[in-house]
């Protein structure tokens, strides 16, 4: 007899926990928290933040035009899916942004974090050229009007020192088209904990009938 009920409840257990797995292979998934290193010494000198640039409605709408693989992430890529779904966190004071996200598939999981980099680097470098173009031009005509007051050349102050150290550096800049963001590491972990789920229910649908013979019998009793 007490065999029979033991048996009962490992059966109930089991039923339990092959639904529980099932389920949580249709629903399940997974964390995504993609780590990037940032070569952030020319956007300390625009005063800007990667952080705060790729976390921005302007970027979101650029990834959203150029990505071939958010749809396979998203099923909705309007501003706030997209701004909900793709936490850009800064771990520390170090130069690193994490990139955390939720997918179905591991390799979208990795071609999705790859494709997210580049156009991070594309969308910043663009950026960076725009900005520091506009401060070599200004720079030039700050130049071209310090020279023709005096030639500066031969006799230069502070403020032409200044510009013209100003304008070299930022010309170099400017021609510099190397990578601003690259990935240095992924940590792709299930959403959910299948075996302490599936351990759990296990336990619950084994331990049903004792509960309900127990209460049962008390009713019995009483």
């Amino acid at each position: 007899m007490e065999l029979n009920k033991i048996f009962k409840s490992f059966i109930l257990g089991l039923i339990l926990a092959i639904i529980s797995y099932v389920a949580l292979s249709f629903v399940g998934g997974y964390k995504v928290e993609t780590t990037m290193y940032v070569n952030d010494k020319y956007l300390k000198e625009m005063n800007e933040d990667a952080k705060y640039i790729l976390s921005s409605l302007n970027y979101l709408d650029y990834l959203r035009d150029n990505s071939k693989l958010v749809k396979n992430i998203f099923k909705q890529t309007d501003e706030y899916t997209l701004s909900k779904g793709l936490l850009v966190e800064k771990p520390g004071e170090d130069s690193t942004v994490k990139l955390t996200f939720q997918t179905k598939s591991k390799d979208d999981a990795i071609l999705f974090s790859k494709e997210y980099a580049n156009l991070a680097n594309k969308y910043i470098l663009s950026w960076k050229t725009q900005y520091f173009t506009t401060m070599v031009d200004n720079l030039n005509r700050q130049y071209n009007e310090l020279n023709t007051k005096t030639d500066i050349e031969k006799y230069r102050d502070a403020l032409a020192d200044s510009t013209i150290s100003k304008l070299v550096t930022y010309k170099q800049i400017k021609e510099d088209q190397s990578d601003i963001i690259r990935i240095t590491n992924y940590r792709i972990k299930g959403r959910f904990n299948k075996k302490i789920i599936v351990v759990l229910c296990f336990l619950i649908g084994a331990f049903i009938p004792v509960v309900y013979e127990m209460y049962f019998n008390k009713k019995q009793n009483n």
